[in-house]
Order: structure tokens, then sequence, then C-alpha cells
């Protein structure tokens, strides 16, 4: 047996661990994850924010979403953040979670329904790692 520790991933060792892990949840979960993105641009085409999430039985997981700095405080989160969760409920989903952390944007959430129910401190050192839920 031979145990490597690298910062530099393997693609065909990556591939096999997600393909092990797919196969094994297959003899628990009947449904497959699907893909949820929400993308906008401004009137001149730009790129402005957006949404990475996936969608599952009856839960959405939100994993990354980015607004311009241009563009914050001005509700284009807010409007991306109701169009996916809007998708996520015709897709039959009844709950969504997400975690961010505490220089990013658990207020931003907090005022939008969710409620924290996880925390690691001092994450990285000096911040917090927030996760919140919401039932749609």
């Amino acid at each position: 047996m031979k145990i490597t520790t690298t910062n530099r991933p393997d693609e065909s060792a990556d591939e096999m661990i997600d393909k092990g892990l797919d196969r094994h949840a297959e003899n628990f979960v009947t449904e497959n994850g699907e893909c949820l993105s929400v993308y906008c641009h401004d009137r001149e085409g730009n790129f402005i924010g957006g949404l990475l999430g996936e969608t599952c039985g009856n839960w959405f997981h939100i994993w990354q979403f980015w607004v311009a700095q241009s563009h914050r405080g001005a509700s284009l989160g807010t409007n991306i953040l109701d169009a996916a969760e809007k998708e996520a409920i015709k897709r039959g989903c009844k709950a969504s979670h997400v975690d961010t952390f505490s220089f990013q944007a658990p207020e931003f959430y907090l005022k939008r329904g969710y409620h924290q129910f996880g925390l690691l401190e001092e994450y990285g050192g000096k911040f917090s790692r927030v996760f919140l839920k919401k039932q749609l």
C-alpha cells in the first residue's frame, strides 16, 4: 500500500473517487442531482452576476454565488436568488442550503429567510464558515 499526499490533483484519480462515490450512492439515492445555474448580464451583454447550484431530491444546494461589486446593493443578488429558488421549487425542492464565510454574505441570506444551523469558527485563522438553510 502506498498513500500519497499532494497539492497537485491527479485528474484520473479524482475521477475514480468521484465515480466510486457515485456508484456507492446509487445504492441509497434514487435521484440524480441536476445543476441549476442562473446568469445575469447587463444591457450591453456584460456578465454581472450569477449563481451555481444543484437540486437533488427535495433540496437545493447553492455552491457559488457572485455579483459584480458595481451592482451590489441594487437588488440584483435578491433577483438572482429568487430566480434560483423559484426554479428549485418547480423541481420539487422543499428547502435550500448554502455555506458562506463571515466576510462574504451571511447577512444577505439571513435577510432572505435563511437560518444559521452551523458555524466553524476561526476558519483560516480569522473567519467563520457559516452554514444556512431555508424552507422554500
